[in-house]
């Protein structure tokens, strides 16, 4: 059995998921999207689903309780800043909104595997990463609409090599090693 600490790793892991499922839903139901930015959230909503369930499963199987809410910490300014936007205008907004979300997200996960159950590590390292990819490529898409650039155009994905800004690469992934500095507080999430 895994200890108390890994049980409440799990469940504030299971409840930065549950909120990351309803800000990528409540993204999907505004309007005036970029069909890429719209594919991407219909995609990342589904993978954020699917985390909460495994670190709901990983936490009843190490003698917890599923987490059902989400984040308490999170929840409220989320909740303002989704319910403050609306159209094509808050298109950026919404990103940016995502991104912060996804950062503290990795962040949390990246930390959690250094304190967790050596069996439990793979898991936190293997979301973090994935969370790491869907900032990249929501600070690549934050720089691109930035620069009045569609996400998408047509049947092509817009900026073609040849027109990409020379730094958004190096924008998109600006970390060598993942920070943890604004990672959730272990018991954050926790089955009260």
């Amino acid at each position: 059995m895994a200890s108390t600490l890994d049980v409440q790793m799990l469940q504030t892991a299971a409840s930065l998921e549950n909120l990351a499922v309803e800000a990528y839903e409540a993204v999907a139901r505004s309007r005036g999207h970029d069909p890429l930015l719209d594919s991407f959230v219909r995609r990342t909503r589904a993978q954020h689903a699917a985390h909460a369930v495994a670190f709901n499963r990983a936490a009843v199987r190490a003698g917890g309780r599923e987490q059902l809410l989400a984040d308490p910490r999170y929840v409220g300014p989320v909740r303002r800043a989704l319910a403050d936007q609306a159209g094509v205008a808050a298109v950026p907004a919404l990103a940016s909104l995502l991104e912060t979300l996804e950062d503290a997200k990795a962040q949390t996960y990246a930390r959690f595997a250094s304190l967790s159950d050596p069996r439990l590590r793979s898991m936190f390292v293997s979301v973090a990463a994935v969370e790491a990819g869907h900032r990249a490529f929501l600070l690549a898409a934050l720089k691109l609409l930035s620069l009045g650039e569609p996400l998408a155009s047509g049947d092509r994905p817009a900026g073609l090599p040849d027109h990409l800004p020379a730094d958004l690469g190096a924008g998109s992934c600006p970390h060598a090693f993942y920070p943890t500095t604004e990672s959730a507080a272990v018991d954050e999430g926790v089955v009260r």
